[in-house]
Order: structure tokens, then sequence, then C-alpha cells
């Protein structure tokens, strides 16, 4: 039970968690013992890899690709590499994610724009 929030709704447990896209060293999964619980061994890799500082998107809870963001005069394109071939309906959700969250990170921007990289190896 969460007693500071004891009058809150509670998500249901048999839906899906949103698509999120977690920033540099975010604790969810930095802050963990057993990373596993939330990207696997490969999917660890390639985050380090590419981002070199765990900048993860998460579909249903669990890392399914990594992000950057690039600007270029008044231009803001954010960049998502997928680990696995993602369902239509994950890319959408995460498309739509996406574009809020490059609002909120380049509110200056006069163009901004969402992309899908080729699925990582």
């Amino acid at each position: 039970m969460l007693y500071d929030l004891a009058d809150a709704t509670l998500p249901d447990v048999d839906g899906e968690a949103p698509v999120g896209f977690l920033p540099d060293y975010d604790n969810a999964i930095l802050g963990y013992e057993r990373r596993e619980r939330i990207a696997g061994a490969d999917d660890q890799k390639r985050l380090v890899a590419l981002t070199r500082s765990f900048r993860g998107v998460l579909v249903d809870g669990f890392v399914a690709g990594a992000w950057s963001i690039a600007r270029r005069k008044g231009d803001a394109t954010l960049t998502v590499v997928p680990f696995r071939r993602l369902l239509k309906r994950e890319q959408r959700a995460m498309e739509q994610e996406g574009e809020a969250f490059l609002r909120f990170m380049n509110k200056d921007a006069e163009r901004r724009e969402v992309v899908f990289a080729p699925v990582a190896d």
C-alpha cells in the first residue's frame, strides 16, 4: 500500500506502462543492483555504446531503445534508435511521447521532428 497516497487512483495492474524517455543517468536504470529488471544485458550494452549515459526509451516499463536530440539553427530533431522491431502501436506511442518530450526539451525551437533510426544491432 502507498501510505502517502492512500486516496490516489492506482493504475490498472494489467495495463501497459506508458512510453517514457529517460534522461541522462536516470535513477530508473542506474539505481538498481539488478538492472535486468528494466533492461536486458544486451540492451544495457547498446545503451552504453549509443549514449554512454543510459538515455533510454521505455516501452511497457522496459528499455526498448535509445534517444538523442540534435539542434541546428532553429530546428530540433529527436532521433530514436529502437533495440527491436516495434509494433505499430508502440511506434505511434513513442512518436507521440517523443513530440511532447521534444517540445519540453526545446521550447525555443521553430521546427521539431521525431525520426526513427534503423534497429540497433
